[in-house]
């Protein structure tokens, strides 16, 4: 094949290729546009709260053995997670336990990312 057969070849083919392409963007990428903007927003909690709840929370982490930055993720991944599931008027109504368990999920994966990083 000549180099000119392979460029008629070629051109021939890029307006099928560009259609693919089109109809493919056309079809998938709107999905995932739209399947991020629809996700759910965190709450957001009063500013004073969080700042009292982040000092408060690293005060006891600390005092339970953790060291100050593990202490900071900590606490700040269990506002996070209570911020994106409830609004501030459901987090007043949740229960210890249920406090607990956020705070038991942001400590294993705590763990596992230490776990991860020294091993």
């Amino acid at each position: 094949m000549t180099k000119n057969s392979m460029n008629k070849a070629f051109n021939s083919l890029l307006p099928l290729a560009l259609r693919y392409i089109g109809i493919f963007c056309l079809l998938f990428i709107p999905g995932k546009v739209f399947a991020q903007e629809s996700q759910p927003t965190p709450h957001v909690y009063p500013e004073d709260f969080v700042t009292d709840y982040l000092a408060d929370c690293r005060e006891l982490a600390i005092a339970e053995g953790l060291l100050p930055e593990d202490a900071d993720i900590l606490c700040q991944c269990t506002i996070d997670k209570f911020q994106a599931q409830y609004s501030f008027e459901e987090y007043e109504q949740l229960s210890q336990e249920a406090k607990e368990e956020v705070g038991y999920d942001c400590f294993d994966e705590l763990l596992f990312e230490d776990e991860e990083t020294s091993g």
